[in-house]
């Protein structure tokens, strides 16, 4: 609010109402993106709650794009008709730039990790959906609250005739560029220029690339399935108490059949297996446990006991 806003024309150029309108217009690609994805059975997982803060940043840059197209075009016209000239500008850069995200999303799609995939394919939606209400629906919005603004109406509150000049000393001034404009162009923007701080900006770049270039190779790529797990999740300790207890020698195997088997009338299938696994060179003889050969030995060794 505080960028989009002409604060030199006091509250008929104050943009709150606009950018309400765009916060609104990024909550309705999220409700359409996982409400379509729900519908093409699309899993959900935890992993979709970044969803609404990577559309925030992409949706926010959108309204940035048309506002600004939109206080460059001849101020002399019609607000609907200055609209439709700002989104001819400003229409093919959110355009491109919304298209190569969806793309970068649904080749991200072909990952074998579910949970990533079905990540992209949400964000791919939301990034369309996104795309789609700025505009139509935030641009609809802004030429309402332009055809406001040329009534001498104040922001929010519409039904209230304000002047257009700032009540505020430091907002009243005759200059057309915004104040983050200003502080941007002659602030920062004059002081890059002395020599000085150029070569200020090109050490601390030049440091910052090399540690950044030191740090990626001491980067250690490790793929841990509990890192895609809540942190208080019954799995999550399932897991961990698995790789603590039953996981001296490598990662557990578990043997499993469709077949019924009734073990008090036969039990070779399971004992075949035991000793198939033992026999095998690439398993660790003593890190074979069959339960079937545990319950007969407990069961021989409480025989023996009741006998005694």
């Amino acid at each position: 609010a505080l960028t989009l806003s002409k604060w030199r024309m006091g509250c008929v150029g104050s943009r709150v109402g606009v950018t309400f309108a765009g916060i609104i217009s990024i909550g309705m690609s999220i409700a359409s993106s996982y409400g379509l994805g729900a519908y093409f059975g699309i899993f959900f997982s935890p992993l979709m709650n970044v969803l609404p803060f990577l559309l925030l940043g992409i949706g926010v840059d959108d309204m940035f794009v048309i506002v600004n197209a939109y206080d460059n075009c001849d101020r002399a016209r019609d607000p609907v008709d200055r609209m439709g000239r700002s989104l001819r500008i400003s229409g093919m850069s959110i355009t491109v730039t919304s298209l190569t995200d969806v793309i970068a999303f649904l080749i991200g799609s072909t990952t074998s990790l579910p949970a990533l995939r079905n990540f992209c394919y949400y964000a791919a939606l939301g990034i369309f959906f996104d795309y789609f209400y700025q505009v139509t629906f935030f641009t609809a919005c802004l030429a309402l609250d332009e055809q406001r603004k040329a009534k001498n109406q104040g922001d929010i509150f519409c039904c209230l005739t304000c002047s257009p000049q700032a009540c505020c000393s430091c907002c009243n001034t005759k200059d057309e560029k915004s104040i983050m404009q200003r502080v941007l162009g002659k602030g920062l923007g004059g002081q890059i220029t002395k020599k000085k701080v150029k070569y200020g900006v090109l050490s601390f770049f030049t440091a910052l690339t090399v540690g950044g270039i030191i740090g990626a190779t001491k980067m250690q790529v490790d793929a841990d399935v509990n890192d895609f797990i809540p942190d208080g999740s019954y799995l999550k300790d399932y897991f961990s108490d698995l790789r603590t207890y039953f996981a001296r020698y490598g990662d557990p195997v578990e043997i499993y059949t469709t077949s019924s088997i009734n073990l008090l009338a036969d039990d070779s299938v399971l004992r075949a297996a035991t000793a198939a696994f033992k026999q095998n060179e690439y398993v660790v003889e003593a890190s074979v446990s069959s339960w079937v050969d545990e319950f007969y030995t407990n069961r021989t060794a409480n025989s023996q006991t009741l006998n005694s």
